[in-house]
């Protein structure tokens, strides 16, 4: 006699903690799509591009005076505006013209700081011009290693997270294979997928503040992080956490299996009620596809010209 199976569903209680997980992960999937699906494509071409424009020898101390001078009128205009802008009615117009102001200011602190670095000045000078040209070869090696990384996840996607039979473990099996050569192998290269998606939000979120308007610019740089940008941008990794979790835990299912966090993420998160709708349909997905494909289109069609630099007056364009 064959053996008949019979399908049920059943239910039961999740505990506070879990719920509360639950909820700050589909916080985090709403901020962690878009960073991440701007910065999956878009991070490997910047840094490419930051190579290629990378200064080839440091300048005489003529053309350093002339370009610090233009810095310092640049600035002088930029605080012109803002005491313009303090008298302003803070309206939709304001607000939209504070974020222009606010992105110049960014790229006037880059340029300073790009001049500082191209006439390296003091004992250290020289040491200092090595190590600022050996930055720009590892944004080489990240752009390489960048973009290989992001068209496996990709790949990841496609052929494991999406169809309702996954076609094939993929990257699963290569962790499998690396932890029977050596264990940890197998977790360094699962850590390294995982950090590479922290790495390529916080860029997106850069890119998109840059480049956008669309959200409030917070840069970060070595030894000039304001206190404010510290906070923010911690703020927003904390808040992507627990969703990077729950897609490396559901994108490495095979290799993750019986661990804490899968039992978590992929036995109870996934399907509470209410919530197992988003995740059943993929909605996440798609729309961090759909993120993917919006920052091809903008590298395809606009090219260069998407992070070209506006006009340094265009942000005074608007003000009266």
């Amino acid at each position: 006699m064959g053996t008949t199976y019979v399908q049920s569903n059943w239910t039961i209680r999740v505990s506070l903690p879990i719920y509360v997980m639950a909820i700050q992960s589909v916080m985090g999937w709403i901020v962690f799509l878009i960073f991440a699906g701007m910065g999956l494509l878009t991070s490997p071409v910047d840094w490419l591009q930051q190579f290629l424009g990378r200064p080839k020898s440091v300048i005489t101390k003529s053309e350093y005076m002339s370009r610090a001078r233009i810095i310092a009128q640049r600035a002088k205009q930029i605080l012109s505006m803002a005491a313009i802008m303090r008298r302003g009615d803070r309206d939709r117009r304001w607000r939209s013209n504070l974020s222009k102001l606010q992105r110049e200011i960014a790229l006037l602190e880059e340029d300073e700081y790009a001049l500082e670095q191209v006439f390296p000045q003091g004992e250290d000078g020289n040491a200092r011009w090595v190590l600022f040209v050996l930055g720009f070869w590892m944004l080489l090696v990240m752009s390489v290693v960048g973009l290989g990384l992001s068209c496996l996840w990709i790949a990841q996607i496609a052929v494991y997270m999406l169809p309702p039979n996954p076609v094939y473990p993929l990257l699963n099996t290569l962790f499998v294979k690396l932890d029977s050569a050596f264990p940890l192998f197998g977790t360094l290269a699962f850590s390294i997928f995982c950090l590479y998606l922290m790495v390529v939000a916080m860029k997106g979120n850069f890119m998109l503040g840059l480049n956008f308007l669309v959200i409030k610019l917070y840069p970060m740089r070595p030894g000039a992080t304001m206190m404010s940008s510290f906070l923010v941008n911690t703020a927003v990794i904390l808040i992507m956490a627990p969703a990077i979790l729950q897609f490396c835990a559901q994108a490495f299912a095979v290799y993750a299996n019986g661990s804490t966090i899968y039992q978590v993420f992929g036995a109870q998160v996934m399907y509470i009620k209410g919530l197992s709708v988003l995740y059943g349909h993929n909605v996440f997905l798609y729309l961090m596809l759909a993120f993917v494909a919006l920052s091809v289109f903008f590298l395809l069609f606009r090219g260069k010209q998407m992070w070209k630099r506006r006009d340094p007056m265009a942000a005074y364009s608007m003000i009266s």
